[in-house]
């Protein structure tokens, strides 16, 4: 989708008088280029109009409450209105429409501002600067815990367990991007050593799913979305490693956000027989949808694990509340996100991003998931002592997990770990990296 760079009062006030207000859905393949105004201007005004109509009707006719969760929304919408079209800026225009779709009292509907999302994009298609680090917060402290060998952090000599003190003698704001230029990071090591180094941001290639087998045997399997690229990694790989059945498969999903509701499907169907419900999605005026396991290329029947965090949300948990309906293996970390509402991405007029909850799921035994979340079946909550020292005890509870309930899975691991202890004197063992939280 192409945006123009700039505009006249003219062509939005046309739009708006044409009624010209169903919007496009946003294309996640391409960076989007943010119209061009000058504050307080009549352009501003006419742009702010005709966006903030766009977006009203767009969730007047999508979002999936239908009653609004009892908010009288075109009244409630129309007298924030004018407030909203006269913001002079862009960044307070989209406070305001924002502090309308709150009404809804629904996190998956919000907008964001064309800058932003020109950003957002950036860094989401590898167009834009990365430092290739992931942050966990810890209290108020941030601490490294996953690098990318290729990404710049790593090559200045950044390593896991870092707690971030401060950048450019100012302490770190988690809410700033930092990749505008050269910036001289403070970081201090788990004995408290300082470590001043310069980092500069470049684009980097997406991450893809991290996958290894470690020594015990057990395959490791993390990523962060449920989509194309990442079901076809994992299948790909799967299948790979199923020619020497791993002891068991942990699948991390600490970090992930969620995705396709149908990709969630794909990458559970190696797990399970084909036929099975794992969600049911209800549209306010459609009828529901039920989602099912498919046959699949590649079957794993032995023991699993899933990790969860207060960062998996709407796909990811789904796929853990599967797991641990079927009783196919226990859920471990921390418990999910509540985030289970699906919602739709639109392209705004200038070059905004509008958010709209859609469709509510319900999981595959009927349980709403939807500011709950799922508890886990072994609750770990790392330390920043568990952070910094690079030690990931929610993995290592994970694999004494599967140990437990059954002897053969003991001795299926205890084996593999002997076999590959032999081995290791002839071929190097796979490295093991700790997971990761957020990236930078």
């Amino acid at each position: 989708m192409r945006f123009l760079r700039r505009t006249t009062a003219a062509v939005f006030l046309i739009a708006v008088l044409c009624g010209c207000q169903s919007l496009p859905y946003a294309d996640d393949r391409a960076i989007p280029s943010p119209v061009v105004v000058a504050d307080g201007s009549a352009e501003r005004a006419a742009l702010n109009a005709a966006v903030y109509d766009a977006a009203i009707a767009l969730v007047t006719r999508r979002f999936y409450r239908r009653d609004f969760g009892g908010v009288d929304w075109p009244s409630r919408a129309a007298g924030l209105r004018e407030a909203a079209v006269g913001e002079p800026g862009e960044t307070g225009f989209y406070r305001a429409l924002n502090t309308t779709l709150a009404l809804l009292d629904d996190p998956h509907t919000n907008a964001v501002a064309p800058s932003v999302n020109q950003r957002r994009q950036q860094a989401r298609l590898a167009e834009g600067p990365q430092f290739g680090m992931t942050l966990v917060r810890s209290g108020e402290r941030f601490i490294v815990t996953r690098l990318r060998p290729d990404g710049p952090a790593a090559e200045a000599g950044v390593r896991p367990g870092w707690r971030v003190e401060t950048v450019d003698g100012a302490a770190f704001d988690a809410s700033r991007t930092y990749i505008d230029g050269p910036g001289m990071w403070r970081f201090t090591d788990a004995d408290d050593v300082v470590h001043d180094l310069t980092l500069v941001a470049r684009p980097m290639p997406r991450a893809m799913p991290r996958i290894f087998r470690r020594p015990d045997g057990v395959l490791f399997i993390q990523f962060d979305e449920f989509d194309r690229a990442s079901r076809e990694a994992v299948l790909d790989r799967l299948e790979t490693e199923l020619a020497d059945p791993p002891a068991a498969i942990v699948i991390d999903l600490r970090d992930n956000g969620g995705g396709l509701d149908s990709e969630v499907g794909r990458l559970l169907s190696p797990f399970f027989e084909a036929g099975l419900e794992y969600g049911v999605a209800e549209f306010g005026w459609l009828p529901d949808r039920r989602l099912r396991t498919r046959a699949a290329t590649v079957r794993f029947r032995g023991p699993m694990a899933v990790l969860t965090s207060r960062q998996s949300a709407s796909g990811a948990e789904l796929f853990a509340a599967f797991v641990q309906e079927q009783g196919r293996g226990p859920i471990v970390g921390g418990a999910t996100a509540g985030a289970v509402v699906g919602s739709r991405h639109f392209a705004l007029p200038d070059g905004g991003r509008l958010s709209v909850g859609v469709v509510a799921f319900r999981t595959g035994a009927g349980t709403v998931l939807e500011r709950v979340g799922v508890t886990p079946d072994v609750l770990v909550e790392p330390s920043e002592r568990d952070l910094r020292s690079g030690e990931d005890p929610v993995l290592e509870r994970a694999v004494e997990a599967l140990k437990r309930p059954q002897a053969g899975i003991t001795r299926t691991l205890e084996a593999a770990s002997r076999a590959r202890s032999r081995a290791s004197s002839v071929v190097a063992p796979r490295a093991v990296a700790t997971p990761m939280r957020r990236r930078s």
